[in-house]
């Protein structure tokens, strides 16, 4: 079993160059409502791939946590652990979308410690991978160590929130070109901590348009991006997540997982929305 742990979100997305200025009222050429979240978007393409996959998150008794779960549960994704609330309020993203250009603007409310606390009793055992898409607190290290004993397998697609402690850790780190560069310039991410042999960790960044890589224990990897035609770039990194783990839980080579990797974010990239629809 898979467990993502994370976002779970409405997203409203406009087919658009740009937000409108001050005052102006301005028309996108069309929109789409779909629904979202770092955790969902790798969830569902994870069920799409064939694995059994659970989530966990948090949502508000409202519309937008009905719309989002019924996409989830259509995706074939279990969705019994989500926690909803009357005092939390879905998430819900405007996305300014257009080809490779994108901008986000984000709300909501769910409570993380409450979700935190409930993962402590999630019932896992041997075999089974997390895959975290939030910040993980201080609180949970203890926790994280407690699954590694155990044999689950972790990863963590670190946001721009990566702290070290959490990350070594884990089996996998998942971060794009700018977090990798945000992480090396402020010094918590080193080209000798991604070679080193003193970890196990498998660091993996996406590159844009030239590709992804991977590195371990000294070895780097590198697979070249598909060609695609671009409509939407919401979602593609979480597709990718979940086309490497798929990869990577069958014990596939590393630069099999980045092949695989890219071609699920090849399928959402040329679709408008950050979820697998067919027929899109």
């Amino acid at each position: 079993m898979i467990v993502c742990i994370g976002s779970i979100n409405v997203d409203l997305i406009f087919a658009t160059a740009r937000w409108p200025d001050e005052h102006e009222k301005y028309r996108a050429k069309s929109y789409v409502c779909a629904s979202g979240g770092s955790a969902a978007n790798t969830a569902v393409e994870l069920s799409r791939l064939g694995r059994k996959v659970t989530i966990v998150g948090g949502i508000g008794n409202d519309d937008l946590g009905n719309i989002a779960l019924r996409s989830l549960i259509k995706a074939g994704v279990n969705v019994d652990p989500v926690i909803r609330r009357s005092d939390w309020k879905t998430g819900c993203a405007a996305i300014r979308s257009m080809e490779k250009s994108k901008s986000i603007l984000t709300a909501g409310f769910v409570d993380p410690t409450v979700v935190s606390d409930y993962l402590r009793t999630l019932p896992v055992q041997q075999g089974d991978h997390l895959h975290f898409s939030w910040a993980l607190s201080q609180e949970m290290h203890d926790q994280l160590w407690h699954w590694r004993r155990m044999g689950i397998s972790l990863s963590w697609e670190t946001d721009g929130r990566m702290d070290m402690r959490a990350a070594e850790l884990m089996d996998i780190i998942f971060m794009n070109e700018v977090e990798l560069k945000m992480y090396e310039h402020e010094g918590v991410v080193t080209d000798a901590w991604m070679r080193s042999l003193k970890h196990d960790v498998t660091v993996v960044a996406t590159l844009g348009d030239a590709g992804t890589e991977a590195y371990f224990r000294r070895q780097r990897f590198f697979c070249e991006a598909r060609q695609v035609d671009v409509v939407d770039r919401t979602g593609g990194e979480d597709a990718f997540d979940a086309g490497f783990l798929d990869a990577w839980l069958d014990r596939c080579a590393l630069d099999v997982c980045l092949e695989r990797g890219l071609r699920s974010a090849a399928i959402i990239l040329g679709q408008v929305g950050p979820q697998y629809r067919s027929g899109a």
